[in-house]
């Protein structure tokens, strides 16, 4: 089974968030930047999306599970808290892992100072 990432992407002209989930996050990032998707109003809006947060999930039901947690929270300071302290996303992943051995140590975030910190 492919790995499953939950994406944060964000809108420097929007300042706003973007939350899905997919195998290949690049690849969404880059239709979505480059008007693939020109019926998604929320989407083609902005060419400037940017990957904020990349989370790899083991299955897409945890990815599911954590997308839904990200989207009740919907805070821009919840998400730039877990850009900057992995330990939070460790700890939602494990939360919500259906597994025993999951491995925590790819998740992508924006470098502090280089990103669309809020």
């Amino acid at each position: 089974m492919a790995q499953r990432n939950v994406y944060v992407f964000y809108s420097h002209s929007l300042n706003e968030f973007y939350f899905g989930e997919t195998e290949d996050h690049l690849d969404k990032l880059y239709k979505m930047n480059t008007g693939y998707y020109d019926t998604l109003k929320a989407i083609t809006k902005a060419n400037d999306w940017v990957a904020q947060l990349v989370i790899p999930c083991q299955s897409k039901q945890q990815a599911v599970k954590v997308l839904k947690h990200l989207n009740s929270k919907s805070s821009s300071i919840y998400i730039k808290n877990l850009s900057l302290h992995k330990g939070l996303v460790d700890r939602l992943l494990k939360r919500f892992s259906d597994l025993d051995n999951v491995d925590y140590k790819q998740v992508f975030v924006s470098p502090v100072g280089e990103g669309p910190l809020i």
